[in-house]
């Protein structure tokens, strides 16, 4: 199997992550709470490692940090608000992907 993510470089924290989702679902909210939140153990960084799609399939990313977050919300935003027309949706956004990495000279989709 593989995984597919951002580059290596590209580290956010999930608080904005959550920022970022909050732009593109109205009525998104997040909180900490109390201290005894802050006391629990937690991975300092999570990260998909990318490296066999990049080696097996000559892979890379095409989109950045805010365009991927706005493209998972708007997915997710539809699934559990609209429910029916997700197979459309997720066409649409395949095909919206693969426009960006041919403008984006993503070496894999110009073959």
């Amino acid at each position: 199997s593989y995984n597919f993510g951002p580059r290596s470089e590209v580290v956010e924290s999930v608080e904005q992550l959550l920022n970022e989702m909050k732009k593109h679902w109205d009525g998104g909210n997040w909180r900490v709470e109390g201290e005894q939140e802050a006391m629990k153990k937690e991975a300092g960084l999570l990260k998909l490692c990318c490296d066999k799609a990049h080696m097996d399939l000559n892979w890379f990313p095409v989109l950045n940090f805010a365009e991927t977050v706005e493209m998972t919300t708007g997915w997710y935003r539809h699934f559990y608000n609209e429910g029916s027309g997700i197979e459309e949706l997720t066409k649409t956004q395949i095909e919206s992907y693969m426009q960006k990495a041919k403008e984006r000279e993503i070496t894999w989709s110009l073959s």
